[in-house]
């Protein structure tokens, strides 16, 4: 997993969301941590933030990453649409990723033995992390 900056709404602020490559947001009621919402930015930097145990409000997370208002995400992830730029990649379980055009193929490669959006959910943050050069907990199994 990555090892992530924890934002609360103080700290919000635009140079988390300058050029992002990888973004996740779970719903409220989504299995995983409800609310949490992942930015990876290519400065590199990885930041977790939560809104629903948290402070953060989506709508000042919207004004920041304008995609996200264009962002349509279906139930269980069905029918999802993204902008022009962008693929969704279903976690499955209400958790959903969008990925920059920019490393997707990589992504895509690194993620290449995923066959259900669990896998996906498990698997994306350490494709991030070795696309970006991030680094990682080294825990598999959190």
């Amino acid at each position: 997993m990555l090892i992530k900056d924890l934002i609360d709404s103080k700290s919000l602020n635009k140079e988390i969301f300058k050029d992002v490559m990888f973004f996740s947001l779970a719903e409220g009621g989504a299995m995983g941590v409800p609310g949490e919402i992942i930015v990876v930015n290519k400065s590199p930097g990885a930041f977790a933030m939560e809104s629903v145990y948290g402070d953060v409000d989506v709508s000042d997370v919207v004004k920041m990453f304008p995609v996200l208002e264009q962002c349509r995400f279906g139930m269980f992830g069905l029918d999802s649409e993204v902008p022009e730029g962008w693929n969704y990649v279903n976690l499955g379980m209400g958790n959903h990723l969008i990925v920059a055009d920019e490393v997707y193929d990589e992504f895509r490669r690194l993620t290449k033995d995923c066959k259900r959006e669990v896998e996906y959910y498990g698997a994306w943050q350490d494709a991030a992390a070795e696309i970006l050069g991030l680094e990682t907990n080294g825990d598999e199994n959190v």
